[in-house]
């Protein structure tokens, strides 16, 4: 997942993202929108409309959440089935439903040469959209069952790369032995984790950096034997502690000697469910800053870390002049964009990886000067394709010589703009996974009813068991010899589920009670600890400060929310 496209190098291509303009361009101003979708107001600032000229595209018709939720649709990542891959006929485990319309093929044989993806290429019909086109492109180009390159022994992980000894790892690189994560990176016999970096040891983390042998601690870094801790820093043997810096031997913020220290924690673990409420409780007092930002200038959104002229920005790392990205690292010139890393110039895309000049795509990887196109690899120059690899100058799967290419590219553009369908992402309808399926749900929850109302497709057949547990739900795990060998049931969906060996074992190491909550139930609960992906404008609580700010914590939340002068003086 290394390795960024040179500008230079690309420019040597040839790559060119937009036809010159002659004529002067008027100085914009600020558009008043409203979203086609949801009706709500939105602007687009000359900062916005700088860009949208800058890579050749029009402003958008929805607003910022409406674009991310139909980002998100159209990738699933949890949800996954066992089926046979369409090509060789092996069992295979997948995300695409095994009742699916599409051709799905297993990691050898999408990787090899026993198929061309040119094969499926077609002549665009212009008396047809775009839309109706690509769907029926999209459903009759095979699909790979899973977005995991370069593994070790890692084989049930998702959209993942270089990790080694894994088990159920999403969006995630260069980690070992690390299991049930998403966005986890260079980190070492860990569990259930969410946005963390280089940690080791750890259980039940979220956005935490650098951290060594801690449990249920969130927006902390560089801890060690730290639990149940929030806002942390450098902080070591503190239980149950919050808005802490280079803290030792403490218990819910009070200093305890080493003697004194084991003794009250050994005596809190007795009854941990009364020690997570009582920290839950005093959490809520504490005093916390308008957001999650360090080392970062002119930004705003949250869990932001080395950045600059992020704006609207959410779970991401060393990325610049970009707006409305989540769940990004290493990138610049971006909008609109989910699950991205290494990349440059990119609009509207989910899933890519280490690209250049691209607009409106789902999963592409190294590659420059697409539009419109999902699951093509190491290619250029592409317009509406599918499963494309080392290709170049084709539309709809075809190859064309260079100057066909651009001569069709633009009169398909134009057909797209009579349309209506230029300058947007791909419409849900070409989703492959139910709302239920997608990342979507996630963050935009609704109802089956809601979706449906929606024009959203659903899953009713999601994968798991019912009824087939061994144990029951109030016994005591640690009176099981081996609980690998039980099938557990989950306290609040219910669903079954069992626990690795590796896990069992990381669960002793870390002298951990094994869950009680299946995998997603888990997920989801992490999630649910994040603030929402949303700002509000707000004023510093601390009397007799009257800085504002755009902060992620709702107005009616109960916390005290400073702006970043005060909190350091509170903190510090």
């Amino acid at each position: 997942m290394r390795g960024v496209l040179s500008k230079r190098n690309l420019l040597i291509v040839g790559l060119c993202l937009a036809p010159a303009r002659a004529t002067a361009r008027v100085a914009p101003t600020n558009t008043n929108m409203q979203c086609k979708q949801c009706q709500k107001d939105f602007i687009v600032l000359p900062e916005d409309q700088e860009f949208y000229h800058k890579i050749d595209v029009p402003e958008p018709t929805l607003c910022p959440d409406c674009r991310q939720q139909r980002r998100l649709l159209i990738r699933n990542e949890r949800k996954l089935y066992r089926r046979k891959c369409d090509l060789c006929g092996g069992e295979m485990i997948t995300m695409y439903h095994p009742n699916g319309p599409y051709k799905v093929y297993c990691q050898e044989c999408f990787w090899s040469d026993k198929w061309e993806a040119t094969v499926y290429g077609r002549d665009f019909d212009f008396s047809k959209t775009f839309t109706e086109q690509f769907k029926d492109l999209f459903l009759t180009v095979p699909r790979l069952s899973l977005m995991n390159k370069e593994h070790v022994n890692s084989e049930y992980c998702n959209f993942t790369t270089h990790n080694k000894n894994s088990y159920m790892l999403l969006g995630s690189a260069e980690n070992e032995d690390t299991y049930y994560s998403s966005r986890c990176f260079k980190n070492k016999n860990c569990c259930d984790g969410t946005n963390n970096i280089s940690c080791e040891l750890c259980y039940e983390c979220v956005d935490c950096g650098n951290c060594y042998h801690c449990a249920y601690l969130q927006n902390s870094a560089d801890c060690s034997y730290c639990e149940y801790g929030y806002d942390l820093k450098g902080c070591h043997n503190c239980f149950g502690c919050y808005s802490m810096t280079q803290g030792k031997f403490c218990v819910f913020n009070e200093q305890y000697s080493e003697k004194d220290y084991e003794q009250k924690v050994a005596e809190l673990k007795k009854n941990p469910d009364k020690a997570l409420n009582i920290f839950n409780e005093k959490k809520k007092a504490a005093v916390r800053k308008y957001a999650d930002i360090l080392k970062s200038t002119n930004c705003t959104g949250n869990a932001i870390y080395s950045s600059k002229n992020a704006k609207n920005c959410y779970a991401v790392t060393k990325i610049e002049d970009c707006k409305h990205v989540c769940d990004a690292t290493n990138m610049k010139d971006g909008y609109d964009i989910n699950n991205d890393d290494n990349s440059e110039m990119i609009y509207e895309a989910i899933g890519s990886e280490t690209n250049y000049g691209n607009r409106f795509n789902d999963i592409c990887w190294y590659s420059s000067d697409l539009t419109c196109c999902s699951l093509c690899f190491h290619s250029k120059n592409l317009f509406g394709c599918a499963g494309l690899k080392k290709n170049n100058f084709c539309i709809f799967n075809k190859q064309y010589l260079e100057e066909d290419y651009k001569k069709l590219k633009e009169k398909i553009i134009e057909h797209m703009k009579k349309t209506g369908e230029w300058g947007e992402f791909f419409s849900p309808s070409i989703s492959p996974f139910g709302y239920n399926e997608s990342l979507a749900a996630d963050y935009f929850p609704l109802s089956k009813e809601e979706a449906k109302s929606k024009g959203y497709a659903w899953q009713d057949n999601l994968p798991g068991t019912f009824g087939k547990e061994t144990v029951k739900l109030n016994f005591d795990y640690s009176q099981i010899a081996d609980i690998t060998k039980e099938v557990l049931v989950c306290e609040k969906c219910q669903r079954n589920y069992k626990v690795i060996s590796q896990e069992a074992k990381f669960y002793k190491e870390m002298n951990v009670s094994v869950p009680k909550k299946c995998f997603d139930c888990r997920h989801l609960a992490r999630i649910e600890l994040k603030c929402p992906r949303k700002l509000w404008t707000r004023q510093c609580m601390r009397p007799g400060c009257a800085n504002k700010f755009e902060s992620p914590y709702a107005p009616d939340r109960p916390e005290k929310i400073y702006c970043e002068e005060c909190y350091q003086k509170e903190i510090y």
